[in-house]
């Protein structure tokens, strides 16, 4: 009989029986062979639970009908009884563990406070997603402004005086609102660059660097000042380009326009036109304490130098620069900087690979330009 069959009989023997009786005997079920423990090899001791060993007086065989009706009243009542253990089971509560109360309360804070935790990642993800989407799309310089200048020397400067005094009072709002929710006594970094539509290249970088020393902010400041100075040559001795660098300044340097010529390795020229405005003050209505602030606008227009993007790609940037007390300490200053890199697509026919360069190389002026920053202060302290 099929194991099926043996199956079946559990629960119907009234139906199934006389099938049982015709169907041949082809196997028998493993909780129910005892004849090979005792040496049996018959077919009848086999079909038999009630074999005996061969010494011992031979009992009349029960026909094939009767056998498996003794198993199946047999299989039904272990059934029955597992069932009835099973329901006592389930239905049986768990001994109270010690301070169940507690414990069952810490473990239900800790399911809330996981499933908090997991839900404000999740909501976090989609936020940056849609930051990074609305970047993408419409590659907004939320401190961008149009500066035209004119060829004539005396309009040029009148020009960026009117506007340095609009263009310091909103960095320092852009700056301070950047900040508002970060930790300024430990570094910070943050970098993001992407493609817009257009095929302009955009690289963003914010970065805070707490300086612990005995220098003053106005020292602090000097010293990253003197490092955009030099990065005429610190940058270029770092990446292997050559910078043509031309600078018109007030008296007092508290503006100037200057315009870079990069020569790459590989010969891709790439040209910068920027408004430089400076201000050092020992406090104002946006920020009550000592501070240093260094702002760089890209010029859109310029009648003296005029782009020319068929000879040379096109950079653009926008730099804003803060040096001030680090909170709640009475010594040192925080050094703070955020940038916008706008490398314009190439219409002078340089190769991909050589825009790719052009790209990574702004990213990594701004690090050659950090380091010796942070060296000229450490040096001035003495800590490096």
């Amino acid at each position: 009989m099929e194991d099926a069959t043996l199956a079946a009989l559990l629960y119907d023997d009234d139906t199934l029986l006389p099938e049982a009786m015709e169907a041949p005997m082809t196997s028998a079920s493993p909780l129910f062979t005892m004849g090979s423990a005792h040496g049996t090899t018959t077919s009848e001791s086999e079909d038999d639970p009630m074999s005996v060993e061969e010494d011992e007086p031979k009992k009349k065989n029960k026909p094939t009908y009767y056998a498996r009706r003794d198993e199946i009243k047999m299989l039904q009542a272990e059934l029955g009884e597992l069932t009835n253990r099973m329901e006592n089971l389930q239905n049986a509560k768990p001994p109270p563990a010690p301070s169940n109360d507690v414990m069952g309360a810490e473990v239900l804070h800790n399911l809330l406070l996981k499933s908090g935790l997991k839900q404000t990642d999740l909501t976090l993800a989609g936020l940056q997603s849609i930051l990074a989407n609305y970047r993408t799309m419409h590659g907004r310089n939320p401190l961008k402004t149009y500066i035209r200048l004119s060829a004539e020397p005396t309009q040029r400067h009148q020009t960026m005086a009117a506007l340095r005094d609009e263009r310091l009072r909103e960095a320092t709002d852009f700056i301070l609102e950047r900040l508002r929710y970060l930790d300024l006594c430990r570094p910070y970094r943050e970098s993001e660059a992407y493609e817009l539509a257009n095929g302009d290249h955009i690289v963003t970088q914010c970065e805070i660097e707490p300086a612990r020393t005995n220098l003053s902010i106005k020292e602090i400041f000097d010293d990253v000042m003197l490092a955009i100075l030099h990065q005429e040559f610190t940058v270029g001795e770092a990446l292997g380009v050559t910078t043509t660098l031309e600078t018109d300044s007030c008296k007092d340097r508290s503006y100037s326009q200057s315009r870079e010529l990069i020569t790459m390795p590989d010969g891709a020229q790439v040209e910068k036109n920027m408004a430089h405005f400076v201000m050092y003050s020992t406090g104002t209505q946006q920020l009550m304490a000592p501070h240093g602030l260094f702002v760089i606008h890209p010029i859109a227009e310029d009648e003296r130098y005029p782009f020319q993007p068929h000879l040379r790609v096109r950079q653009d940037m926008t730099l804003v620069i803060l040096v001030c007390p680090l909170p709640g300490e009475e010594n040192g200053a925080v050094v703070v900087r955020w940038e916008l890199n706008q490398t314009y697509k190439p219409q002078c026919g340089i190769s991909r690979l050589q825009e790719m360069r052009i790209r990574d190389m702004a990213a990594r002026s701004c690090e050659v330009i950090r380091n010796h920053a942070i060296e000229y202060v450490l040096s001035r302290a003495g800590q490096a």
